[in-house]
């Protein structure tokens, strides 16, 4: 589950709590709970799309980046590790490249001992930390809040 999946399993739980689906009783405590996500949830609304798009876009650029690097160094990347194209839905093109990433971990550390591969294992981790940086907006709107 990804962390934009994550914020939508938590916003099903809150309005769970309150239409009393699940939780029959809320207690004081849970309501309190649900009441803060809210407020949180608020205040991170107007970026989230924004971040959702800015984070696919640093992964896809992040890609084309690494096929390229592969393609030099004269190996085949997966046809799996298309950069853009593959879905309509954002959240599951989001998930789509978060895989491919993970998947290109496990790819490069084959080839971190070769120039070429700890280049681009290195580019992949300041990939994801910009990706990361980015989500980390959303957690400092909502702790804000």
């Amino acid at each position: 589950m990804t962390f934009y999946e994550a914020l939508g399993a938590m916003f099903l739980r809150a309005v769970e709590t309150l239409a009393g689906g699940e939780v029959d009783n809320p207690t004081p405590r849970q309501l309190r709970e649900v009441t803060v996500f809210l407020r949180r949830m608020h205040a991170l609304w107007p970026e989230l799309f924004s971040c959702l798009w800015q984070e696919t876009s640093v992964l896809q650029k992040g890609l084309r980046e690494l096929n390229s690097s592969i393609q030099k160094a004269g190996r085949t990347s997966p046809s799996s590790w298309l950069v853009d194209g593959q879905s309509d839905d954002p959240v599951a093109e989001y998930r789509r490249l978060v895989g491919v990433f993970d998947e290109a971990m496990t790819f490069l550390h084959d080839y971190r001992s070769e120039p070429w591969g700890a280049h681009a294992l290195e580019r992949l981790r300041e990939v994801l930390a910009a990706a990361v940086r980015i989500q980390g907006r959303l957690v400092d709107l909502a702790l804000a809040a």
